[in-house]
């Protein structure tokens, strides 16, 4: 089989070389060289190179002692001639393939023969085996750091200290000097090595030195130009060619820098001119500011703009652009009052701030309001006044349209004008009062409008052209509303209301008075409400104007507050008439709901449970949203607080209000989880529920010794209720889910699940035709087969049986 010499699966092969001494005597004499190549097919395109070394005798580098003149290119017959050969000398042959015939070139294989010796006066041949081995070779070094224009040949870093990156193949370590000679602060490191600050990391073929100083060993560490020389090493010592990068050196950021006004007023659009200077500048960035405008903090992102092409000089703001002495900026608003700059070199130093302050001859209206930092702001009446700084005008015209052709109206202070008069005031202002958004205009809905206002000089010439935009807005929110989410029966002092107006930006909520005589009258109570959490999402402000927003969360500072009111607004100022809720009962009653997480589970019989019943059957998959239910059953003292009355046929039980209700028919349950919000949870939540993500027969196992833990129930009751929270909780942390009371449900009597919804939020038969309604959990009375979180009881919705309760789901 023939073989190549270059490849990428190639990396060893032997040659053998017969020598013959020609001429050798005492003297040094001649020696030709005839290479075999054996099996091997010799590569075109290849040339070869060749030197004869003698070894040292101290044990050191060998020495040169012959060189062929020039490479030759490599072909079947190939012999190469030596001249001056020594004899009786240990002696080695040193062969290169290259990939040019130039000496310069990379050296792609290298090979070096054992020793052997000439003998003197006689013609000898000797077989030398060599073997070629490919050399190391390195690329694409970089300086990590280096920054600056793109495709610069010299770029720049801010830091003494550096890291290098390159490929390097074949190689054994790696040699890092600041000359070409490997002279100067020369280090040699193989992989995984560290030398004081610096270390060499390897990943496959990309290899990384880290640490590298660019003053190392110089006695004049000033920033200028600086060159890295890097070569790599074989196993046998053998170098590759080396390669280097050059960087400049700059630590020094720009001095000097200023900023300068090149207009003595601004143009009517808000635009003007900078000038800047500052030594060793590259780039520069710009933008408006507020406050010390020292810090990140102070910074107006969008307060300035380009300007446009026909205005000349443009600059780019609010971006790194290349440093330029003059430049047209534009504010975005009147309100901008500062400029600041800061320069870069191409080694990114950079200056701090440079701040300018600005006085521009801005046009306002007085009576224009909206958002913070709003580009066109608003009104909501048609006739407005202007100000703005008269400079050195003696009078001033204005109109509704660029051309000075609608309503242009020309004013002198002193003098009355027609619909509109000019105010001097002491500060250096004037004001235009009774100016018409609407004068001179076909088209006078509510909308977008441009005032345009010319300072004229004493000759009657304009100097300076202001304008100015406003959004006319005459029309209140409309079609308000306000709704209570949990009902006009409020049965616990948080409530979430639901707002709704067509075009209202902001509202304003508080308590009020409800005048019972008076329908849709209710006093103002100040302080009446507070803000719900304000990590919830339905969080809103109280008792102030505040963003809209469709539903919100406001807590009643006591059951005396009769009612919530509500009154919308938008940017221009223009008020809603007040919405009134009123509360038919408000009772400050608390309730603790549980946050259940969604999920699927397998609904009735747990799997082996043998005191399953049929109607626990057949196990279905249901899935259930998210809810909430009650973290109790609901208490004879909640119950009588927001109903009234109690029901309970064992009033106190144990002698505690906080034992469970009892004796409640399925309406007065119903009833009561309305008031609260809610409603009865469905058979599905109730389950799902009180499983707590367990498979077992009770949440706490599938042995019943494990009852007494987490409930009341026939074992350890003594037949009587006890107070909720007596026991341990399941995963989801709610209690007494079994045993204490049962527990009514929303869902009509089924025998069995066959035909039931797979929806957990979904009631199943709400027009019953049967008259029996769903009880779960067990009670007092009740042993090991009811007490299974899936033994399903109907009671008739109205009968009132002892130690039946219930708990609420919304």
């Amino acid at each position: 089989m023939n073989h190549h010499i270059v490849g990428d699966g190639l990396r060893r092969i032997t040659l053998v070389i017969w020598l013959m001494c020609v001429a050798c005597g005492t003297d040094p004499g001649r020696v030709q060289v005839t290479v075999d190549w054996g099996d091997i097919e010799p590569p075109a395109g290849l040339w070869i190179s060749g030197r004869v070394l003698k070894a040292a005798t101290d044990g050191g580098d060998p020495h040169l002692v012959a060189e062929l003149a020039k490479p030759q290119e490599i072909g079947p017959e190939l012999q190469l001639r030596f001249g001056d050969v020594p004899n009786g000398e240990d002696l080695a042959l040193l062969l290169e393939v290259r990939a040019e015939s130039s000496t310069a070139t990379r050296v792609l294989y290298y090979g070096a023969s054992d020793l052997f010796t000439l003998a003197a006066n006689a013609n000898i041949t000797v077989d030398v085996p060599i073997t070629m081995v490919a050399t190391p070779s390195l690329s694409g070094l970089k300086i990590q750091e280096a920054v600056g224009p793109d495709d610069c040949t010299d770029c720049y870093v801010s830091t003494g200290e550096i890291t290098l990156r390159f490929e390097a193949i074949d190689a054994g370590s790696v040699e890092v000097a600041e000359d070409n000679g490997f002279s100067v602060c020369a280090q040699s490191l193989t992989p995984g090595q560290a030398e004081g600050n610096v270390s060499l990391g390897v990943d496959g073929a990309l290899w990384t030195v880290a640490g590298w100083s660019l003053d190392c060993d110089l006695a004049e560490k000033s920033d200028g130009p600086r060159s890295v020389f890097v070569r790599a090493l074989d196993e046998n010592g053998y170098p590759s060619e080396t390669i280097s990068e050059q960087v400049i050196l700059d630590r020094v950021a720009p001095t000097g820098g200023t900023l300068y006004s090149g207009d003595s007023e601004w143009q009517s659009d808000l635009a003007g001119t900078l000038l800047f200077a500052v030594q060793d500048a590259d780039e520069m960035w710009v933008e408006a500011c507020h406050g010390g405008c020292a810090a990140d903090i102070d910074a107006l992102p969008n307060g300035l703009h380009e300007c446009a092409a026909s205005q000349g000089d443009l600059l780019g703001v609010n971006a790194w652009v290349e440093y330029q002495t003059k430049g047209c900026v534009g504010l975005a608003d009147a309100s901008v009052t500062q400029i600041r700059v800061k320069f870069r070199d191409a080694a990114r130093n950079e200056t701090p701030w440079y701040v300018l302050e600005i006085t521009n001859p801005g046009l306002f209206i007085e009576e224009s309001v909206g958002p913070v930092d709003c580009p066109e702001c608003f009104v909501s009446t048609e006739v407005v006044t202007l100000l703005f700084d008269p400079a050195n005008a003696v009078a001033v015209q204005v109109a509704n349209d660029s051309s000075f052709s609608a309503c242009s109206r020309t004013l002198v202070p002193g003098e009355a004008g027609s619909g509109a008069t000019i105010l001097v005031t002491g500060d250096g202002e004037w004001r235009v009062e009774g100016w018409s958004l609407d004068c001179g205009l076909e088209d006078t809905g509510d909308g977008p409008r441009t005032v345009y206002l010319r300072l004229l000089d004493s000759e009657g010439y304009p100097s300076l052209t202001l304008s100015t935009e406003i959004t006319l807005d005459r029309e209140a929110p409309v079609d308000g509303s306000l709704v209570a989410e949990d009902g006009a029966h409020l049965i616990q002092l948080s409530v979430v209301m639901l707002f709704g107006a067509t075009g209202a930006d902001e509202m304003w909520i508080e308590a009020c008075d409800p005048d019972g005589e008076t329908p849709g009258e209710c006093k103002s109570l100040p302080g009446g409400l507070l803000a719900c959490d304000p990590e919830s999402a339905d969080f809103v402000q109280v008792d102030s104007w505040t963003s809209f927003q469709e539903r919100g969360c406001v807590l009643l500072k006591d059951n005396a507050v009769g009612g919530v009111r509500v009154k919308y607004r938008d940017y221009a100022r223009n008020e809603s008439p007040w919405e009134v809720f009123a509360f038919e009962s408000v009772v400050a009653l608390e309730l603790d709901w549980v946050e259940i997480p969604g999920g699927t589970f397998d609904m009735g019989c747990s799997p082996g449970d043998d005191l399953c019943e049929s109607r626990e059957q057949p196990v279905h998959v249901v899935e259930v949203a998210p809810f909430l239910i009650l973290e109790t059953e609901v208490t004879e003292s909640q119950f009588e607080t927001a109903m009234g009355y109690n029901p309970s046929c064992n009033p106190g039980g144990s002698g505690s209000p906080d034992s469970p209700v009892e004796c409640v028919t399925w309406q007065e349950a119903s009833d009561f989880c309305v008031e609260a919000g809610g409603h009865l949870p469905t058979e599905a939540q109730w389950e799902y529920a009180a499983r707590g993500g367990t498979t077992t027969r009770y949440y706490c196992g599938d042995d019943s010794s494990c009852l007494d833990d987490i409930s009341w129930w026939d074992s350890n009751s003594g037949h009587k209720k006890h107070p909720v929270k007596g026991k341990l909780p399941n995963a989801y942390g709610l209690y007494d889910m079994l045993g204490n009371a049962f527990e009514w449900s929303a869902d009509c009597f089924h025998d069995g699940y066959a035909g039931a919804p797979v929806d957990g939020s979904q009631v199943w038969g709400t027009d019953c035709l049967t008259a029996n309604m769903i009880s779960r959990g067990g009670g007092i009375y009740n042993g090991e087969i009811v007490m299974r979180v899936t033994y399903r009881m109907d009671l008739e919705p109205w009968v009132t049986v002892e130690y039946q309760g219930f708990r609420c789901a919304k």
